[in-house]
This record gives structure tokens, C-alpha cells and sequence, in this order.
């Protein structure tokens, strides 16, 4: 599953850059890719389960964590929240791959126009727009 994440983050980095054309090249290898832009830099990390190990990896430059949409990650963002919301340029990509769809999250925004006493509820109906990948 990890490749097949993988190859869909470049298929999305590349769409999503259709129009502005700024995207110059991308470096890709199993679970990080570096997009270089005209002006700047993005990195993708490739990570299909979350774990402990993307919280010692984020820095404050552009950065996109693209996972696959499993309870399992929710959770993870859910008890983490606090943490990633200081990160003003930090994104979560929860996709499935297998029928193209997800949904993102930008916590540090998310987090000034939300109350914390629905966090959990909304960040459940996301969720729950995007089939769950199982297994």
C-alpha cells in the first residue's frame, strides 16, 4: 500500500499544480517526496499508518503528511492535535487511494475557527466523507 500511496501523491502533487505551473521537479523515494517549486520547496511524507515517528519529522516549512484514511490515523491526529496545531503550514491528506478520493486538513487553521468541544466530532465527519481503507 505504501507504493500505491506514494504514486498517488505524485499523480495529486502534479494535478494539483496544473494551472499555476510553478512545480519544477519532484524527488520521490518510499515515504517522502520533495516537490522543488520556482520559489520554495515542499515535502511529502508517505506515511500509510501514522505514528510517533511523523511528529519528530515535521518541521515548520511546508510540509504534507498524506496517509491513508484509516480509524487508526484519525486517532492518532485526534491525540495529537494539540501538537500539530502550532504547525501553521503543516497539512493532512487522508486518502483512498483505491476509489481516488480524500480529505484535508490543515490543523493550525482548523484550529482558530473551530471549538475544541466539537474538534473530535467534526474531525470524525471528514472522516467519514471518504470511504475507510481496511486492512
Amino acid at each position: 500500500m505504501q507504493k500505491t500511496l506514494s504514486e498517488w501523491a505524485v499523480e495529486y502533487i502534479k494535478n494539483k499544480d496544473l494551472v499555476q505551473k510553478r512545480l519544477v521537479n519532484i524527488e520521490t523515494t518510499e515515504s517522502l517526496i520533495i516537490c522543488k517549486y520556482k520559489a520554495g520547496e515542499g515535502t511529502y511524507f508517505i506515511e500509510p499508518t501514522l505514528s510517533e515517528k511523523v511528529l519528530a519529522e515535521i518541521k515548520e516549512e511546508e510540509c504534507t503528511v498524506v496517509c491513508l484514511n484509516k480509524k487508526e490515523n484519525l486517532s492518532i491526529l485526534i491525540k495529537n492535535w494539540e501538537r500539530f496545531a502550532k504547525f501553521k503550514k503543516l497539512c493532512f491528506i487522508f486518502v483512498n487511494p483505491l476509489i481516488n478520493e480524500r480529505w484535508i486538513i490543515f490543523p493550525y487553521t482548523h484550529n482558530l475557527i473551530t471549538e475544541y468541544s466539537s474538534l473530535k466530532r467534526g474531525l470524525q465527519s471528514l472522516f467519514c466523507s471518504v470511504e475507510e481503507v481496511n486492512g
